[in-house]
């Protein structure tokens, strides 16, 4: 029995964080440094997938490293919650609008969306929920949901999926799924008056340049429905909070994740001044929500962010990477089918596909192959990522897109 073999025999795990090599062996990761991973046979990649978002200053980074680990004999976990605690709300609700008061902790934002739709029903007295791209595995957030990460227009992101083993997603609690982005086709659903809270991802602000979103908010808050903006992806990353409120928009919750603590497990819900009073009635509690390790790798994450001047870094660094890989696209005679597009201004960053190539599930994902082989690891369906180590990578990388690009043509 091979290693591979082992590891997938011994750890549950779905396809999203498992990769395969061009012979078709399960990958195994052994160490990260900077903006590379190395795998156990020793082949080193350059990163852009970085935990799916959370590392957003690079592996193992010596400084991070060291301040964190100085943090550490303060102890891992107490009876309650502890002065860290209260000194990374007050840091989070600085850069927060009103009316944020008041910060709930988890180690994962599928929790922390869950948490906003029980108090949005608490609040509302209302059963149903609106999902608006990708926010978490549990059962309201994934049952009988599309694939959010395809662009508008793809067949694949109407293709609804129905994991088995999901319940209480069914009657009056059972979702609706607004994935057009038009408000004409929200309005429509929010005039039955049943929907507690409309959930969206932050994400989809990419795939719409207009004012498609605030008109949106403005329809819930005349229906009622409450607003539970999902910065997982974004926070920390395309700014201290995240993007949506980099557009003024107003919501009742904000879900916070990923990059705020360079990989360590943390998610934070942002509510009203009142939301510790109703966490205590709806009794939304965990053991690990008291958890200090992630705190302090949130706090020396922050303070790394802000000395670096790394939100205007990151973007820089994508900015840059994108214009690579369109470079590199044309001189691989790629260009009609394949370029790339910085996100949120290069915090984050896509692939762009023809038409024809957005249909083509099978292709893209020899692309993705292509890419491993050449020692690239990037998604397509789902946004890449860069992180502050990158900046030492990029002047390697363009003759390693052009190669996989190359090959990916011929075989294709």
């Amino acid at each position: 029995m091979t290693k591979a073999m082992t590891t997938q025999r011994l750890v549950a795990s779905t396809s999203l964080t498992r990769m395969y090599g061009m012979d078709g062996t399960e990958i195994e990761w052994a160490r990260g440094r900077g903006g590379q991973i190395t795998d156990v046979r020793g082949r080193t990649y350059t990163d852009f997938i970085c935990g799916l978002g959370p590392v957003v200053i690079g592996h193992a980074d010596p400084e991070w490293n060291t301040r964190f680990a100085e943090r550490l004999g303060n102890g891992a976990i107490l009876p309650g919650y502890a002065r860290s605690h209260d000194e990374l709300a007050a840091e989070v609700l600085k850069n927060a609008p009103a009316p944020f008061g008041c910060v709930g902790y988890f180690k994962h934002s599928s929790d922390a969306v869950s948490a906003a739709i029980r108090l949005a029903r608490f609040r509302t007295g209302r059963p149903g929920i609106v999902r608006c791209g990708y926010t978490g595995w549990h059962d309201a957030l994934i049952a009988h949901s599309p694939r959010w990460h395809e662009p508008l227009g793809s067949p694949s992101r109407e293709e609804f999926r129905s994991p088995p083993g999901c319940g209480g997603v069914t009657g009056d609690e059972e979702p609706w799924d607004w994935t057009d982005l038009n408000p004409s086709t929200l309005a429509a659903q929010l005039a039955s008056g049943r929907f507690a809270c409309l959930i969206v991802d932050a994400y989809q602000l990419a795939l719409r340049e207009d004012d498609w979103l605030k008109q949106a908010l403005d329809l819930a808050a005349e229906a009622g429905t409450l607003v539970v903006l999902d910065e997982t992806k974004t926070a920390g990353r395309v700014a201290p909070i995240g993007a949506l409120t980099e557009f003024h928009a107003s919501a009742d919750y904000i879900v916070m994740g990923k990059a705020i603590a360079n990989g360590v497990a943390l998610s934070l819900l942002l509510g009203h001044e009142g939301m510790a009073d109703d966490f205590d009635v709806t009794r939304i509690t965990g053991t690990f929500s008291k958890d200090l390790i992630s705190v302090y790798a949130a706090q020396v994450t922050s303070a790394v962010m802000r000395e670096r001047d790394g939100y205007t870094a990151l973007r820089r660094i994508g900015i840059r990477l994108v214009e690579l890989v369109n470079s590199a696209s044309a001189e691989a005679g790629t260009a009609d089918e394949i370029t790339a597009a910085a996100v949120f201004g290069g915090s984050l960053w896509d692939f762009q596909f023809a038409p024809g190539l957005v249909a083509d599930g099978a292709r893209r994902a020899l692309l993705t192959q292509h890419l491993e082989s050449a020692g690239v690891l990037a998604l397509q369906g789902h946004p890449s990522y860069v992180c502050l180590a990158h900046e030492e990578d990029l002047d390697t990388l363009y003759d390693v897109f052009v190669s996989a690009l190359t090959h990916w043509r011929r075989a294709a």
